[in-house]
């Protein structure tokens, strides 16, 4: 079975290798360590140093090998788990909490399902740069090596043995073997660092695949033995892998981010995810299997909407509060701003923001709690989605006093990138006409925190910029409504949720103690929140011809796109 656990042998003897220089390393550098006795430029506390040194390096080695042969451990049970359940054992393997619907199942005999990726733009650069860097550094190398054994073998003024003629032969085919290795990749690898689309094509024959580096891949429907889910990393939410015998076809579920290191290729990224869900049930609709997965948090079902605590809500409070408050603490012992005045501004901004949040903990803990288990929502009438083209779309402003809230952190945090640009143009040695600070050298430790210091104090001015540009583009919300299913729009900026994917609708009492509507989606959970009761519409030039649609007929859409009814949830 070609899953990528079945190598858990080579992490094994990785792990003991390590094991192994943790004794080995050590060992060598203590026994050719120069003592003081040896060496009067070598102290006694230089000595200890550097023996506290070796056994740190031989401790590290030794958590090395201990957490790879655990990791090897785990693969294998996982290995081991995912043969038996590739022979269809229905119990081998847990199963999914992932919805599909099996009457939105594309039609594949004419037209092929294509979910083909790139690379980003900018990383394929970067990537291409560093490459060509790379593979002209080594053939650089490479080809030196191998002119310098031509010339030793032809011009030599000495006869050579037959052992030395040997060994440069074997140099020679070694060296030539690389060259010839590197172009090979080269050719598989420089189409994709620069933009040659990859990812899987669904027909009525099966699953095609063709990989980053060229390797194509074919499932057929009937071949298919095992499908499973994984938790995702920082480029997707989740990864899928169908198996069959000797074979393996993967893809990942797209996640939009600044800077990702994979794009859609000729589509928009509404239109990826839309595909995604259409592949995902057309895979289980044509090959019959479940859905399996080790990830814990892909087994449990997602959790009502009262699931965020308030315990859990005041300790999230009070522990952002007591990073913001270490913080300020430390700017009052390592002083990042070279001016006075900057630094009481930051600091001064930073209490504000640790006293706001410790106020809102209390808030949270003792506020009154409003229970909606004894009323009901709204009723309305779903209006139809069956004519083609027709779209809905709500359009609601949020409460002013949380947008207010939002901006008025943003402004207290965005202060501490004054004392952070300052520092790094400091330490650049770049002034400003007039300006010329200078801190005293206190020491290395000091010069660390104080840099480290300036680091945190620019993404905490990030991080204002961005709550403010948030609530400025939020002035007004919208949620569309379409045969595909929900689209989030955020400025300019449009997310969809495929009606597959979303698991349930509830109503009852958010946040500010309005009733509201929640949308939650698969693990790892997605959620399209708005007020319930009657709404004000607007059919701007944004909605692109949508129709204006009430919150109550939204919710009422949604229940019966899914199947299920509006949940009543209890007050958080």
């Amino acid at each position: 079975m070609r899953d990528r656990d079945r190598f858990w042998w080579l992490v094994v003897l990785a792990g003991v290798a390590c094991g192994i220089a943790s004794v080995i390393v050590p060992y060598h550098l203590v026994t050719t360590a120069l003592t003081p006795a040896e060496n009067q430029f070598v102290t006694d506390a230089e000595y200890r140093t550097d023996i506290a040194i070796d056994v740190a390096l031989g401790l590290a080695f030794l958590g090395l090998g201990m957490t790879l042969v655990v990791m090897a451990i785990r693969a294998r049970r996982h290995h081991l788990v995912r043969l038996v359940a590739f022979q269809r054992d229905a119990d081998a393997m847990p199963l999914a909490n992932i919805r599909t619907d099996a009457t939105r199942v594309p039609d594949v005999t004419t037209q092929p399902l294509e979910l083909m990726w790139r690379n980003n733009k900018v990383t394929g650069f970067l990537y291409g740069l560093i490459v060509i860097v790379q593979v002209l550094g080594i053939l650089l190398m490479a080809g030196l090596t191998l002119f310098a054994a031509f010339e030793t073998l032809i011009r030599s003024s000495r006869p050579l043995s037959v052992w030395k003629v040997i060994v440069h032969i074997a140099a020679i085919m070694a060296l030539t073997a690389l060259i010839v290795g590197i172009a090979i990749a080269c050719v598989r690898v420089f189409p994709f660092v620069f933009g040659r689309p990859f990812g899987v094509t669904a027909t009525d024959q099966g699953v095609d695949a063709r990989t980053e580096f060229g390797t194509r891949v074919h499932i057929d429907w009937d071949e298919a033995r095992l499908l499973e889910v994984v938790g995702g990393d920082a480029n997707a939410w989740r990864r899928y892998s169908l198996y069959a015998p000797g074979k393996r076809i993967s893809w990942a579920e797209y996640m939009e981010r600044f800077g990702a290191d994979y794009v859609p290729a000729h589509i928009s990224s509404s239109e990826m995810t839309l595909r995604e869900a259409a592949l995902l049930n057309l895979v289980v609709a044509r090959t019959g299997l479940p859905m399996r997965t080790f990830a814990k948090s892909l087994q449990r079902r997602p959790v009502s909407s009262d699931v965020l605590k308030r315990s859990t809500s005041v300790i999230m409070y009070l522990v952002f509060a007591l990073i913001l408050a270490g913080i300020t603490a430390a700017d009052l012992l390592i002083p990042v701003p070279p001016l006075l005045l900057l630094q009481w501004v930051s600091i001064g901004a930073l209490a504000i923001v640790v006293l706001s949040i410790v106020i809102a903990a209390i808030w949270t803990a003792f506020a009154r709690r409003v229970s909606s288990t004894h009323a009901t929502p709204p009723s309305a009438g779903a209006p139809s989605l069956r004519a083609p083209g027709v779209a809905y779309i709500l359009s609601w402003r949020p409460p002013l006093r949380r947008r207010l809230a939002l901006v008025a952190l943003g402004v207290c945090f965005v202060p501490n990138l004054i004392p952070a640009v300052l520092m790094m143009m400091l330490a650049l040695g770049i002034a400003l006409p007039g300006y010329h600070p200078q801190f005293s050298y206190e020491g290395d430790f000091t010069v660390l925190g104080r840099f480290g210091l300036a680091i945190v104090h620019g993404i905490l001015g990030i991080v204002g910029g961005a709550l403010i540009y948030g609530a400025t583009i939020t002035a007004t919300a919208r949620i569309g409504a379409k045969k595909d299913g929900l689209t989030i729009i955020t400025g300019k900026r449009e997310r969809v949720i495929a009606w597959s994917s979303v698991q349930d609708i509830s109503w009852g009492v958010g946040s500010g103690g309005q009733f509201s509507y929640l949308v939650k989606t698969d693990v790892p959970t997605v959620q399209a929140s708005w007020p319930a009761g009657p709404q004000t519409t607007s059919g701007d030039p944004t909605s692109h011809g949508a129709v204006p649609i009430g919150a109550d007929e939204l919710a009422a859409l949604v229940a019966a796109q899914i199947d299920k009814p509006i949940r009543i949830r209890d007050g958080e």
